[in-house]
């Protein structure tokens, strides 16, 4: 049984090897067509505003941190408009941090 295993590892690790230079190549030429899009990068670091390394840079304790979290409100979120804006900006892609290294989800999350 282990050598099948064995096997197994080696036939998808070789496959894997084999088709991602391809696959890389399409993706990275989509990337240069694509030209030009908007990185939307939002955490608890937007509320005391001060960039998205400030629980690290200023070495506030997690328990203090986690406090913004009551504060985290985005009455105005509205990504409808965002990719409303985009598109008529010339835009081909958004990609949005949908969970942060601090922990956020901007997503329904059970752990």
């Amino acid at each position: 049984m282990a050598s099948f295993k064995a096997i197994w590892m080696f036939v998808v690790l070789f496959a894997t090897a084999t088709t991602l230079p391809v696959l890389k190549a399409d993706r990275l030429a989509w990337w240069k067509d694509a030209n030009f899009g908007m990185f939307i990068h939002w955490g608890l670091y937007a509320i005391p505003g001060r960039a998205e390394w400030v629980m690290h840079n200023e070495r506030i304790p997690i328990p203090e941190y986690e406090k913004l979290r009551s504060q985290f409100n985005p009455t105005k979120y509205d990504p409808e408009e965002w990719v409303k804006l985009a598109k008529e900006a010339g835009m081909k892609y958004i990609v949005i941090t949908s969970k942060h290294h601090d922990g956020l989800c901007i997503f329904d999350y059970d752990h």
